[in-house]
């Protein structure tokens, strides 16, 4: 679970402009073995993300920034699940 979150973390900090460059797998190719063999679904990306809000929110975030954050985490949806 160290791993997926190291992972994690490098990622949203990449996606959220913070310093830095993300080196991991584009994320169709990231997420391709877990759709195939595990059954990652849509279900569950939406599960992830309304932990990131709820997060956000409890830390106090300004909710523009949540709202900016949450718009930047859904523009990754389609490309995960192939429909970009």
């Amino acid at each position: 679970m160290k791993a997926q979150e190291r992972k994690q973390v490098a990622f949203m900090t990449y996606v959220l402009g913070g310093a830095g460059a993300y080196q991991g797998r584009d994320l169709a190719a990231a997420h391709r073995r877990l759709i195939l063999e595990k059954g990652l679904e849509e279900e569950h990306f939406d599960l992830v993300a309304g932990h990131l809000l709820t997060t956000l929110s409890e830390l106090q975030v300004p909710t523009p920034l949540i709202e900016e954050a949450m718009g930047i985490v859904a523009t990754t949806k389609p490309v995960i699940f192939g429909r970009v």
